[in-house]
């Protein structure tokens, strides 16, 4: 399909980016990292920078090694340019949003016409989970961003020529740099679908090609070779425990039942879902050219759902990469104002009202301390269901126009206007940057440590290592085994001697915790602040070195951090992996 007309495209394109942009951008860094995810991306950006170390990521100077380092590159370069602040911290996934809103319209140009593709990308921007995650820094944008380009790429293939492979595979290759296999899987299957439509299963030759294979290696290969060097244990732990063992392996972290992607599909989709039956009304009602790409919609998103419904392990997250073809759906049935069928509007009535009812169900049972800890909270909540409530009434109404800007101009403006500016409290919800700004404020900071499990991860916050006592979380047991000559993680015994020696030692324990440490380290500590972190976080900071035992304090535990992993299977290594000049 050839774009006649640049002039509209050039225009509409400059008012997608503003729109797209503002909606991303703005505030961006106005509330605190939260954890686990952000926190933990960001400080292994940041510890990227402070070593100089680009081959393997470090969490708090320990090896990790459950993603590829794309994101982490490219957030330790928005650090260097824009300084160690939340704002940088997030440029990268707001930036692969906005990319990605931009790729669904001019891919949309050619695969749908060019009204068509500027509302898909009115839709995909103002999409609940795709403007949440455009300002929050996980991998999933970037996974999204490359595999909308490597599926843009492949239809031009298909349509125009061969010569479109190669930045098809180089997309591909860049979203296996960011989250792993998928990145090439997922867009496979939706071309595959297509071609063996049209062309047969011999037609599958033509997504073939000697030089985008080369430049899927020129790309992919030279990281996995270093890191192979350096540390191979990435290959049997990232291909085979995080991405084989999560797809099969029961009792894996994140397990859910199936209908868990489903749910948050139409969860992340908001205020679009209720569109939904219209919208596909609206495109199987045509017979026009606009078939094939119906099918490869359907086939882009149909792959997602059943990929990640299979899989044990499941986050709401891994559904965004579906979100782009949904959108080219609903820009495709928008343009069309007749009223749907009286069937279609009930399904929409039905879909609504399940989803908001569904909405007090979750908030009931599933969060209820979010409801109990502030009244900004219970406001933003009870706000946001009216209006859900009252879009649903209208999408039930209308396939046009009035439901198409109410969707589009609403649901982003209200909650920006309210997340910003009306519920600090919210901002701040699961952030450790208030717990971390109260240890900064003070000149005698020498160590900063947490009791316990479940702590909040302070490092890119207060900018050093932070000693964890008597826990070893799971994300680190796998780097401790490969670097088990590391002092960040000590019993209880260990840390007594520390306290005794030192002082300006900042201690943080959440309130189930604050028994069993008053018991043990009480008389050695005195309490600075109370944070709310979801539950309560104490901040201690021990006094004057003392002498002895305080007198009521229980026997400390004492084990031996290799005794600990080889508990849980990670056997720890003795002398250290070879390593490359300069690498570690």
């Amino acid at each position: 399909m050839k774009l006649h007309n640049k002039r509209p495209i050039t225009q509409r394109l400059l008012l997608i980016t503003a729109f797209a942009g503002l909606l991303f951008f703005a505030g961006l860094g106005a509330q605190g990292l939260h954890d686990p995810d952000e926190t933990r991306y960001a400080e292994i950006a940041r510890e990227m920078l402070e070593s100089g170390n680009f081959i393997v990521p470090h969490l708090n100077y320990v090896p990790y090694l459950d993603k590829p380092p794309l994101l982490y590159w490219a957030t330790s370069l928005a650090l260097k340019v824009f300084g160690l602040n939340e704002f940088a911290a997030r440029v990268v996934p707001a930036l692969s949003g906005l990319l990605c809103v931009i790729a669904v319209y001019l891919f949309g140009c050619a695969m749908v016409g060019e009204r068509a593709a500027f509302r898909a990308a009115i839709v995909l921007s103002t999409s609940a989970f795709f403007f949440a995650l455009s300002r929050t820094l996980l991998t999933d944008m970037m996974l999204t961003l490359f595999v909308t380009l490597a599926i843009g790429f492949l239809y031009l293939s298909w349509e125009r020529g061969r010569r479109w492979l190669v930045p098809a595979y180089i997309a591909m290759a860049l979203g296996a740099l960011t989250k792993g296999p998928e990145a090439v899987l997922l867009p496979a299957i939706p071309a595959g679908i297509l071609v063996i439509k049209t062309k047969g299963i011999r037609g599958l030759t033509s997504l073939l090609s000697g030089w985008a294979i080369l430049a899927f290696l020129a790309v992919w290969l030279p990281w996995h070779v270093a890191i192979y060097y350096v540390r191979p244990e990435f290959y049997t732990h990232f291909f085979l425990t995080e991405n084989l063992g999560g797809f099969f392996q029961k009792g894996i972290h994140h397990a859910h039942p199936s209908y868990y992607t489903i749910g948050y599909l139409a969860l992340g989709f908001v205020p679009w879902t209720l569109f939904l039956p219209a919208a596909l009304w609206g495109v199987f009602s045509r017979r026009d050219s606009r078939r094939d790409v119906v099918l490869l919609c359907l086939a882009w998103a149909g792959a997602i759902v059943l990929i990640f419904s299979l899989s044990v392990s499941k986050l709401p997250t891994y559904i965004l990469p579906a979100l782009p073809p949904l959108a080219l759906l609903v820009g495709m049935a928008v343009p069309d104002e007749r009223v749907p069928p009286l069937p279609v509007r009930i399904t929409t009535c039905l879909i609504g009202a399940a989803f908001c009812v569904s909405l007090v169900l979750v908030a009931v049972f599933v969060a209820p301390e979010v409801l109990r800890m502030t009244s900004e909270i219970r406001k933003l909540c009870v706000l946001t269901l009216c209006i859900l409530v009252v879009l649903g009434v209208l999408l039930a109404r209308s396939a046009g126009r009035t439901a198409f800007v109410l969707g589009a101009c609403v649901i982003p403006a209200t909650l920006t206007l309210v997340l910003l500016t009306h519920s600090p409290e919210f901002l701040e919800f699961r952030s450790p940057r208030t717990l971390a700004s109260s240890v900064l404020a003070r000149k005698d900071v020498t160590d900063v440590a947490c009791f316990g499990q479940q702590h909040p991860n302070l490092s890119f916050y207060v900018r050093r290592r932070q000693i964890i006592v008597d826990c070893v979380p799971r994300i680190y047991r796998l780097g401790l085994s490969l670097q088990p000559q590391n002092d960040s993680f000590i019993s209880s015994r260990k840390f007594m001697q520390k306290v005794k020696t030192h002082s300006g030692i900042y201690c943080v324990v959440r309130d189930k915790e604050l028994k069993t440490f008053e018991e043990r380290f009480g008389s050695h500590f005195r309490l600075v602040t109370v944070v709310p972190y979801g539950h309560l976080e104490y901040l201690f900071v021990n006094t004057a070195p003392a002498d002895g035992e305080p007198a009521n304090a229980k026997p400390l535990p004492d084990w031996e951090l290799r005794d600990f992993l080889n508990a849980y299977g990670f056997h720890t290594k003795t002398p250290e992996p070879k390593k490359a000049a300069g690498l570690e």
